[in-house]
């Protein structure tokens, strides 16, 4: 034998320590890897519910667009109507206000005729 060489054989008790030793590592390590995957599958899940609230939203979002076009097709036409209703309602205010001035010039002649 080499007088440099010096050997490292551990003592049988050191043995058991270090077998101890990988065992708790090798469980340690595989609590992290379940942690590491537990998250993994909470990060996927969370990514699949924010893509069908973003579907679900953005459906909504053509729907409430589609309602807002029909509406704005449909207000020019209401638009006119008003205008018409307007017009209308002038002309009945005018043939009130004949009436009455009528109503009134009869009132005025049977005063009139009861003072004569």
């Amino acid at each position: 034998r080499n007088k440099h060489e010096i050997t490292m054989e551990p003592a049988p008790n050191d043995l058991e320590e270090l077998k101890k030793k990988c065992a708790q590592l090798g469980q340690e390590k595989q609590a992290h890897e379940d942690e590491i995957n537990n998250l993994k599958t909470q990060v996927s899940n969370l990514k699949k519910e924010d893509e069908k609230e973003k579907e679900e939203l953005e459906k909504q979002v053509r729907e409430l667009e589609k309602q807002v076009s029909e509406l704005e097709k449909q207000t020019p036409e209401l638009e006119k109507k008003v205008r018409e209703l307007e017009k209308l309602f002038q002309e009945e205010k005018e043939k009130v206000k004949k009436h009455e001035k009528t109503i009134q010039e009869q009132e005025e002649g049977i005063q009139n005729h009861e003072k004569t």
